[in-house]
C-alpha cells in the first residue's frame, strides 16, 4: 500500500520503521508538515518522493491510498476530515478529535465516502492485551470485577509543549489518561457513573486527574494519569477468582501477564516482539482495507465513541475545555 504521513515527529517515524516488519511490501510516498525542514528531513530519511507543507495542496496532489495521521490532538479532526473527504483511508493517532461530536462526525463522513477510518489505539493491537482478552474470556479469574490502571509521565513543564498548551490539546487526560479509560472500557464497558478530580495549570489544562467509574453491576475502575510525577505500576484487573497484573510498562511494550488464579501458583505469561509495536495496528489496517471493510472490528467506532463521551464527562467534571476547538464543555 502507498503511505502518506501528516505529522513527521517521533511517533511518525517509529511507525514507518516498523514497516520492517510488516509482513507485506508497504511504500510512503508522501509526507505533509507546516515546517519543511521537518517535512524535508524525514522525506529524506525514508526515500519520500513527495514533499508538502499546505493540507490543501497535500489533498490535492498526493498519490496515497492511505494516511497515518500524528499531528498535536487539535489538529486531527481538520485533517482526517480533509483526507476522508478526498477519498483517502485514514489511520489517525489518538484522539481521533476533542469531543465526541468530532468523533461522530468523522465516522459519519468515512461510511458516507465508504472510506477506511480508524483511530490509532495501537495499545488493542498489542500481544499482552490480545493475551489479557483471552485469559479473561477463559475464565481464569472468574467475572471481571475492577480495574486499576494509572499512566503517568513526568513532563518538562514546557508551555509551548504538547503536554501543557491548549491549543495542542495538553493535559494529562487526553495523552495518558485514555490509556487508562480505554482498558477500563475494554474490559468493563460503558460506566454508568463517573466521578474525576484534579488540578489544572493557569492555562486551564490538567496535569493531574483521578477518576472513579462505577457500574450498577457493582463492578468499578480506578483510574489515573499525571504530568507532574513518574509511575511504573502495574495495571491489575481484579475478578471474583483471581487478579491479573499487566506488567509495567502496561501501555506498551509490557513484558507480559502475571496471573494471580485464587488458591493457585501464579502463572507467568511473556511476552515480546522486536520493533516499536505499531507494526500490530498497521496490518489491522492493511487486512481491513484489502477484506473491503471501512472499519475494524478489533478496535470498533462503538468502543472509540464510548472512550471519548467517558472522557468527555471528565472534562466537564473538571472544567477543562479548549475553547479555541470548541464552544463549551460538551453536553449530553
Amino acid at each position: 500500500m502507498k503511505w502518506g504521513i501528516i505529522g513527521p515527529g517521533n511517533i511518525a517515524r517509529s511507525f514507518v520503521k516498523d514497516f520492517e516488519h510488516v509482513a507485506s511490501l508497504q511504500q510512503v510516498v508522501s509526507v505533509l508538515s507546516h515546517r519543511k525542514k521537518s517535512a524535508r528531513e524525514f522525506a529524506d530519511e525514508f526515500g519520500v518522493t513527495e514533499v508538502y507543507t499546505d493540507l490543501d495542496e497535500f489533498i490535492l496532489k498526493n498519490t496515497a491510498e492511505i494516511v497515518y495521521v500524528a499531528t498535536p490532538h487539535t489538529k486531527h479532526y481538520e485533517e482526517v476530515k480533509a483526507c476522508l473527504q478526498a477519498g483517502l483511508h485514514v489511520l489517525c493517532e489518538k484522539p481521533m478529535g476533542i469531543n465526541k461530536q468530532q468523533y461522530a462526525e468523522l465516522y459519519a463522513l468515512a461510511r458516507q465516502n465508504n472510506v477506511y477510518l480508524l483511530e490509532g489505539m495501537w495499545l488493542r493491537f498489542l500481544p499482552h492485551i490480545t493475551r489479557l482478552l483471552e485469559q479473561v474470556d477463559k475464565g481464569v479469574i472468574g467475572n471481571v470485577l475492577s480495574v486499576k490502571a494509572s499512566m503517568c509521565y513526568k513532563a518538562p513543564k514546557d508551555p509551548d509543549s504538547r503536554y501543557y498548551n491548549p491549543d495542542l490539546g495538553g493535559g494529562s487526560l487526553l495523552d495518558l489518561g485514555i490509556y487508562t479509560v480505554f482498558l477500563s472500557i475494554l474490559l468493563l464497558g460503558k460506566p454508568d457513573r463517573i466521578r474525576a478530580v484534579g488540578h489544572l495549570t493557569e492555562q486551564g489544562i490538567d496535569d493531574s486527574c483521578s477518576i472513579l467509574l462505577g457500574y450498577d453491576s457493582g463492578k468499578h475502575a480506578v483510574l489515573e494519569s499525571s504530568l507532574l510525577f513518574n509511575s511504573d505500576q502495574p495495571a491489575v484487573v481484579t475478578g471474583d477468582e483471581g487478579q491479573i497484573n499487566i506488567l509495567s510498562p502496561w501501555f506498551e511494550h509490557s513484558p507480559g501477564l502475571e496471573i494471580h488464579p485464587e488458591g493457585k501458583e501464579v502463572e507467568k505469561w511473556p511476552v515480546d516482539w522486536q520493533g516499536h509495536g505499531l507494526f500490530f495496528e498497521a496490518e489491522e489496517v492493511i487486512a481491513d482495507i484489502k477484506a473491503g471493510k471501512i472499519s475494524s472490528s478489533v478496535y470498533t467506532p462503538a468502543i472509540s465513541l464510548t472512550i471519548i463521551e467517558t472522557m468527555d464527562e471528565i472534562r466537564n467534571q473538571l472544567g477543562i475545555v479548549y475553547q479555541k476547538y470548541e464552544d463549551g464543555p460538551v453536553e449530553d
